[in-house]
């Protein structure tokens, strides 16, 4: 059984033929919101928040979340 390139963001699979991604990336490919807030989640449950200009390697975190954005002033 050949595995699908991507990645899950929430409860949804995005299929993506590039292993490198900006935070900004991975919301707009999913349909979300940009302005929101990208977290990495690891193996180990860790989570990391992921600038919306950052590139990440997809295939280092099982799923990515999106969570409001706050701005702090």
């Amino acid at each position: 059984m050949a595995t699908q390139a991507g990645y899950h963001i929430g409860n949804q699979f995005i299929e993506s033929d590039s292993r490198i991604k900006t935070g900004y990336d991975i919301l707009v490919e999913a349909g979300k919101d940009p302005s929101r807030t990208v977290v990495a989640v690891n193996v180990r449950g860790e989570r990391t928040i992921i600038d919306q200009h950052e590139q990440v390697e997809v295939e280092r975190y099982t799923h990515f979340e999106d969570l409001p954005s706050f701005i702090y002033g």
